[in-house]
């Protein structure tokens, strides 16, 4: 579950029934009152907080609902007034899986998945761009169709943002358009497959640095969008076999050899395979073959 730093506090969310505890730092640990609990989901079927951001003077969170649900709510909790607003069904079916705020928007990367149990419904994930003051939805759109995750979004410097799938990379311009590198390719299961990724920009060395199945934690420069893995995935959880494989109870979406099949979605083209591609994974190096594709929605 997410932990955010706002105002001084530190949020801390809870499973289930979607629990928000508030965390004075300045003042004594105490269970039950520092820190103490401002929002409980059971009411509304709230499960699992996977994410959270600052919002202006709010904090934004986003939910998974409980086992048997599809779906999830956006809040956003006022620590001067104790108030949490609810935002149900911004998506049919979907959860909000990642928060991102800048210049008054919120955007929320969205996953079909809801709780254990439901069946999805819908196949691809969602981009949604939210007018914070005036608490109205500014669009939607697809950031990469047959994703069905978006667990991560960031901003870079220049204001671009940027977000992660199981499997690729996505940055979204001003413009409209999405420009997105697929890094290893991920067998999406159909129960459950919530926060996958991680992605974060690093403002002292202008770098975006994630985790991702099948890599593990890496280091991509958002000007060549070149990854360099840091430490691989069989260090971080996700090991695979001597033969490339992965154990299907350790690791079934892993591929530390296997460069990704041919990209369904017809906007893909094929780069450039890069010299060690089918070696296993290294420290340094980034031998898998990536696709690229850009489209406007």
């Amino acid at each position: 579950m997410e932990v955010a730093s706002f105002g001084g506090k530190i949020y801390l969310g809870a499973y289930p029934r979607a629990r928000i505890y508030e965390y004075d730092p300045s003042r004594e640990w105490r269970l039950g009152v520092n820190p103490k609990e401002v929002w409980n989901g059971d009411a509304v079927s709230g499960d699992r907080p996977f994410a959270m951001a600052a919002a202006g003077d709010r904090l934004a969170i986003g939910t998974v609902k409980k086992s048997g649900y599809l779906g999830g709510r956006l809040l956003f909790h006022n620590p001067r007034t104790g108030r949490t607003e609810v935002h149900d069904k911004l998506v049919k079916d979907q959860s909000i899986m990642s928060l991102a705020y800048r210049n008054g928007v919120l955007y929320a990367g969205t996953s079909v998945y809801g709780g254990y149990g439901a069946a999805e419904t819908q196949t691809d994930a969602r981009l949604i761009a939210w007018d914070v003051k005036k608490g109205r939805e500014l669009w939607e759109k697809t950031p990469v169709p047959g994703e069905r995750t978006v667990s991560s979004l960031s901003f870079d410097r220049q204001g671009r943002l940027w977000g992660a799938t199981a499997g690729v990379v996505f940055r979204y311009d001003d413009d409209g358009r999405f420009t997105s590198r697929r890094y290893t390719p991920y067998n999406w299961p159909q129960d459950g497959g919530y926060a996958l990724a991680d992605l974060a920009f690093r403002k002292r060395d202008g770098q975006l640095y994630g985790s991702m199945p099948g890599v593990g934690l890496y280091r991509l420069d958002p000007r060549t969008w070149k990854m360099t893995v840091i430490t691989d995935a069989r260090s971080i959880g996700w090991p695979c076999t001597q033969t490339g494989g992965c154990s299907p109870t350790t690791a079934p979406n892993c591929s530390a050899t296997h460069p990704p099949a041919e990209p369904a979605h017809p906007a893909h083209r094929r780069l450039p395979r890069p010299p060690g591609a089918g070696a296993r994974w290294r420290a340094g190096s980034f031998p898998a073959e990536a696709y690229i594709t850009t489209h406007r929605v």
